[in-house]
């Protein structure tokens, strides 16, 4: 059910997302008794980016943060309470909290040292556009810019590419159209959406 329900949120299907685990919240946090520890954090994990993305933004970081609780309460230091906080630092962004999403992304940043993540970890460089995105959000438009360059490259948008690279070139699209090169990015979105298209996602392309 949490993966149907991610799927509908790459789809850019939010209410249907938010139907399928709206029902589980109850299940793996009652309200009296002892939470799943283990499920409940991927549940609030979801409820977090579904409700973001339908702009319930107070409810979004609520719903992550006790996913953070819950999750450090029994494994702190692992990538997964890494990914809570990326997700909160993306919920942050988008509530326009952004002294927030600063302290989040420091915080994320300590979890991924704590467990020992090496700088090619694919979990390190999310956090390295998190950060790009983080600066595009800010106004520092050359941070962001000299951030975007080293995020990956577009041959990585060949064949079948993974979600960090299709983030990575929109990312850099995101970043070329703020500093007024629409030349620049529309080759690179018109790759993604082929891509995209593909997989019957184009249609949630912003």
């Amino acid at each position: 059910t949490i993966r149907r329900a991610l799927t509908l949120q790459l789809h850019g299907r939010y209410d249907e997302a938010l139907q399928l685990l709206e029902p589980l919240r109850p299940v793996v946090d009652p309200p009296t008794g002892a939470a799943d520890e283990f499920n409940a954090p991927q549940v609030y994990n979801g409820l977090g980016g579904t409700l973001s993305g339908l702009g319930r933004h107070d409810e979004a970081v609520a719903a992550i943060q006790r996913g953070i609780v819950l999750r450090d309460r029994a494994r702190p230091h692992t990538p997964y309470a890494a990914t809570l906080r990326e997700t909160l630092v993306r919920a942050l962004i988008a509530a326009g909290r952004l002294t927030d999403a600063q302290a989040a992304w420091a915080d994320v940043d300590r979890v991924h040292r704590a467990y020992g993540a090496q700088p090619g970890d694919r979990r390190r460089e999310r956090l390295r556009a998190l950060e790009v995105r983080l600066q595009l959000a800010q106004g520092d438009l050359a941070s962001a810019q000299r951030g975007a360059a080293g995020l990956g490259s577009d041959g990585e948008l060949s064949s079948r590419p993974s979600l960090r690279a299709l983030d990575a070139a929109l990312l850099r699209a995101e970043v070329e159209l703020a500093a007024g090169q629409p030349l620049a990015a529309r080759p690179r979105l018109a790759a993604v959406r082929e891509v995209l298209s593909r997989d019957g996602l184009a249609a949630a392309m912003p």
